[in-house]
């Protein structure tokens, strides 16, 4: 499943925590969506039984699907539930040495979230323990694009001022998905996970950037309906799966 990342803003009103707790409960619903979105492509590539990822083609195409499940259910069968911007893809390439690869993709990725050197720090350590469970994995992308796909998932609360008047603003809390779908080039990813190799290299990478901000009414006018589901697939609420799959968020400098 893509990794998620929370980020909370740097305010202590109750209506922020009780948004993020919103979408930490809608993140359970969305990984069931992508589970049988990606079973759903796996069967239309002709492949019904579950990918061997320590076969190498296979390993990328389960990445491919899995990263391209978790885009398009949000823009897709869960739309109703989300307004989601259109997306904005960007490529980027840099020159850059292996002991700074972490803080530069983190400072590609998260421009604009204001995050003090803390925060990044402490994203740094959620995403390198995701990466290193992934770079175990021998990856061959002949079928793929010659990229290795993957999507990040980052939850977060936007204080947005509706009044339009700086002098008197009217605050509300948004709460908002930001998918992040990447296409890095298949050399870049063997460089950037081989820990024998400490070259400088160029990163090369095209990436979509999705905001889906969570209607909050009508996922509240569903809700009951959706944790019945979920506790019949899974056995846990959608707040317990949720809290499981989601660390502790990181919270932005004001």
């Amino acid at each position: 499943m893509p990794q998620n990342v929370g980020i909370l803003p740097p305010y202590d009103e109750a209506s922020t925590g009780q948004n993020y707790l919103y979408l930490v409960e809608m993140s359970s619903i969305v990984s069931l969506y992508t589970a049988i979105w990606n079973a759903n492509a796996r069967n239309n590539r002709g492949h019904p039984q579950p990918y061997n990822i320590s076969n190498a083609q296979e390993a990328a195409l389960a990445f491919a699907d899995m990263a391209d499940s978790a885009y398009n259910v949000m823009v897709g069968p869960l739309a109703g539930l989300f307004n989601f911007s259109s997306g904005v893809q960007t490529t980027f390439s840099k020159e850059m040495s292996k002991t700074s690869i972490h803080l530069e993709f983190l400072a590609e990725l998260f421009k604009g979230f204001s995050l003090t050197k803390p925060a990044l720090m402490q994203l740094d350590g959620i995403l390198t323990n995701f990466v290193s469970s992934l770079g175990t994995i021998n990856i061959e992308t002949g079928r793929t694009n010659q990229t290795v796909d993957q999507t990040l998932r980052i939850n977060q609360v936007m204080r947005l001022n509706i009044s339009g008047d700086e002098q008197n603003p009217v605050w509300v809390y948004q709460p908002r998905t930001r998918i992040v779908y990447m296409h890095i080039d298949d050399s870049t990813w063997h460089w950037a996970t081989n820990k024998a190799e400490h070259t400088s290299n160029t990163f090369n990478m095209r990436y979509v950037i999705v905001d889906c901000d969570l209607n909050v009414n009508k996922y509240l006018a569903s809700k009951n309906n959706l944790d019945n589901v979920f506790k019949t697939v899974s056995g846990k609420s959608m707040e317990e799966y949720g809290q499981m799959i989601n660390p502790s968020p990181v919270r932005s400098h004001a």
